[in-house]
């Protein structure tokens, strides 16, 4: 007791406020949580009314609403217009695992009920139908360091398709969440006579997260007589990894850190903590907000604006003209493409077009990179279209560029052909002489979808449409840690400051002259 009376009232008081914060702390870690119901075996739109989303042992899946998760039927899947469609009352999902361990699979499997069925039939004229679903998976009460590692999609299909003008598209994308990162996509395609199971690689999640978006577009055309195409069921299954937390001598020594602080604060000049408060202000900077996937075209124009966003170093901004027909830019979903030295946006303008009257539109994307030079572009469409003995539908698209001098026509692949379902051009630049690699580029999209003479049977299609810049490398001196700065100049000043009270304390007490 004798002890603690010698204890200072400034660091006792500051000793009870930390009890008392404690304490705090303590009620409200104690208090119980919101239990978040388990997953059971039902149909779609009941896991859609679960505000919140279910667990399957570590995993909470969320189909709501909230977390922008749809269920979106197009043509002859749309069951307001085909009665035999399904909607999400007729759709059953089944888990998959129970989610308690890493490495293993863990999520559902849909099909339908109700005598409902995802089917284009052949009916004297081609019957097409689009199936947008998508919702979100993330790890729960698991430490930060455990991560989604993969997702994989299987289904099971039959499809009958005499002269190769009907097939099955399967196209899924992952985007971390919350983070908003593209992560890796899986797609099947199925041609001629295609009955059973089909099971895609995993598609390995980089950069993993705890939480992630899964979107699948299904697309099925049945185009001749006889013909049809039906997903009987498909199965979406995640894997994570866990890996142990680092041992907590950090905060240990931040603890320590603090005390010593505390116990030392007297010796603490105001300069020094206001040149450690300049400093950690000077190591700040405003930061461009990072493009989101996930996000419409208009929250892009409206939201990041002129100002634009950035992926990776480069920052984006877009610009969107839709024609006659095309959607409107609250309907075209972005999704980032963060890659290493080939960052850039993707795009899904869901087009179908049955008549010769062409659907276009314009997209205009600026690029800049603030570190890394452009070298090349990047563009890709995917799409489809079919035909008949005299005609077929066409896509047709292309990128050019004009900042400067520079100009980048894409002539690879603008045009698809029957069936096809991809076409991409990704030519070099050309710089004029005295113009170095440039470090911006104004990107003009122009596509146009246009079906053929005989309506239904000779449509075209788009889903997708992607824009990338290449870059090249360039190596930069490293910034100091401006923690380290802070901590460098807080102990060059301590050292300075013990000096001086050394010379003050000697002026003011000179040593007696030698006897």
């Amino acid at each position: 007791m004798d002890a603690l009376r010698e204890i200072p009232k400034g660091v006792l008081g500051g000793w009870k406020a930390i009890a008392v914060l404690g304490v705090l702390v303590s009620l409200v870690a104690a208090r119980p949580a919101l239990a978040t119901p388990i997953c059971t075996d039902g149909t779609l739109a009941s896991f859609q009314a679960i505000a919140g989303g279910c667990t399957i042992g570590n995993v909470l899946f969320d189909f709501s609403a909230d977390v922008g998760s749809a269920y979106n039927p197009t043509g002859t899947l749309d069951p307001t217009v085909n009665a035999n469609a399904a909607s999400a009352s007729d759709v059953y999902l089944t888990i998959v695992g129970d989610g308690l361990s890493g490495g293993t699979q863990v999520g559902f499997t849909f099909s339908t009920i109700n005598g409902k069925s995802w089917n284009a039939t052949y009916d004297g004229s081609s019957e097409f139908g689009d199936l947008n679903l998508n919702f979100t998976a993330e790890l729960q009460s698991l430490p930060s360091t455990a991560q989604f590692a993969s997702g994989t999609l299987s289904m099971t299909v039959d499809l009958a398709d005499s002269n190769q003008n009907s097939f099955i598209l399967a196209q899924e994308s992952f985007n971390t969440y919350p983070d908003d990162n593209s992560s890796g996509t899986v797609a099947f395609v199925f041609f001629d006579t295609a009955t059973g199971q089909y099971q895609s690689e995993p598609s390995f999640l980089d950069p993993q997260s705890q939480g992630v978006t899964a979107t699948k577009d299904f697309f099925l055309i049945a185009s001749d007589s006889g013909d049809s195409a039906t997903i009987d069921s498909f199965t979406e299954s995640f894997t994570y990894v866990e890996t142990p937390e680092p041992r907590m001598f950090l905060p240990v020594a931040l603890g320590i850190l603090l005390f010593g602080a505390w116990r030392w604060r007297k010796r603490l000049a105001a300069p020094q903590v206001c040149v450690a408060v300049v400093a950690l202000a000077a190591s700040s900077a405003h930061a461009t907000p990072a493009c989101l996937s996930g996000k419409s075209v208009d929250y892009y124009q409206t939201t990041y604006g002129s100002n634009g966003c950035t992926v990776n170093d480069v920052l984006f901004t877009v610009s969107y003209t839709p024609g006659t027909g095309a959607p409107a830019a609250t309907g075209i979903t972005v999704t980032v493409i963060p890659t290493n030295l080939d960052p850039g946006l993707d795009f899904n303008p869901v087009i179908t077009n049955t008549t010769t009257t062409p659907v276009s539109f314009t997209l205009v994307v600026v690029a800049q990179a603030s570190t890394n030079s452009i070298s090349d572009v990047g563009f890709t469409i995917v799409g489809s279209n079919s035909c008949n003995a005299t005609s077929c539908g066409s896509v047709t698209g292309g990128v050019t560029s004009n900042y400067g001098e520079v100009n980048i026509p894409i002539t690879d692949g603008n045009k698809l052909g029957v069936n096809a379902i991809s076409a991409s051009g990704s030519p070099q630049l050309t710089q004029p002489a005295g113009l170095s690699v440039e470090t911006q580029l104004k990107l003009t999209t122009s596509v146009s979808v246009t079906g053929g003479t005989g309506g239904a049977s000779t449509l075209a299609h788009i889903s997708d449409l992607k824009l990338q810049v290449s870059q090249i490398p360039v190596t930069v001196m490293p910034e100091p840690n401006p923690f380290l700065l802070i901590g460098g100049s807080l102990v060059a000043l301590a050292f300075g400051a013990q000096k001086i009270r050394k010379r003050s304390a000697n002026k003011a007490n000179p040593p007696s002259p030698a006897a």
